[in-house]
């Protein structure tokens, strides 16, 4: 990114390499993140634009989860899949424990230490509690929004969109097996800034079923 910088700023105003790095490092040490987070974000929404095939990954990520019963190269490999597909800012996947009083966190990308995301849940948790009714993947802005703007308050919603809020993540997807919650899967905003759409979600629903299955069978063979 400061190479791109350096070398626009000598292309424009005609300046040698040697000029145009002085004047990159003057920028730098005067705190220019501006510029350097429009580039970046910029750079980003050309980047992160490839179209994926949802059949194609679908079939990779069955072929995936079913050639190993290790959780740990399971949660790599869907990070890895879903990394390429959709290009989050950020992902996570939170399972049941098997006593099923808490939900941890079995593996994660993307996330900084000044990031809100909880190692743990407990099961009585307004999350957990919702996606324990919900199968349905749930977007963030669109149940802020609707329920915003909703005179009736629907004051039990409220304790469940002040938990999302507090995490700057774009999507939950629950994983269930049967009516059991097994696990969550979280995605961050898409790098190119577009918003997930309905392929994206009927795809993610239904890759959250395999993974599903794929995490319970890898629990039982490790017991």
């Amino acid at each position: 990114l400061y190479t791109i910088i350096s070398v626009t700023i000598a292309s424009v105003f005609g300046l040698s390499t040697a000029a145009s790095g002085f004047v990159m490092a003057v920028l730098v040490a005067l705190g220019f993140e501006p510029l350097k987070n429009w580039l970046s974000k910029t750079t980003d929404s050309f980047l992160f634009k490839g179209e994926y095939k949802p059949q194609q990954l679908l079939e990779e990520l069955t072929s995936r989860v079913s050639s190993t019963l290790n959780i740990k190269n399971i949660f790599s490999g869907i990070i890895e899949l879903f990394d390429v597909a959709f290009h989050p800012s950020k992902q996570a996947i939170l399972v049941a424990a098997a006593d099923g009083k808490h939900f941890s966190l079995g593996e994660a990308e993307g996330f900084t230490s000044g990031d809100t995301i909880a190692v743990s849940f407990k099961k009585t948790h307004p999350i957990i509690n919702f996606f324990k009714r919900h199968k349905e993947a749930v977007v963030f802005e669109e149940y802020d929004r609707r329920y915003a703007d909703d005179p009736h308050g629907h004051a039990d919603m409220k304790p469940f969109i002040r938990e999302l809020s507090q995490h700057d993540l774009a999507l939950y997807v629950p994983l269930h097996k049967q009516d059991k919650l097994i696990g969550l899967l979280l995605l961050g905003q898409k790098k190119s800034g577009d918003v997930y759409t309905n392929q994206d979600i009927q795809t993610l629903d239904i890759a959250s079923a395999h993974l599903a299955v794929a995490i319970e069978n890898a629990r039982y063979y490790e017991q």
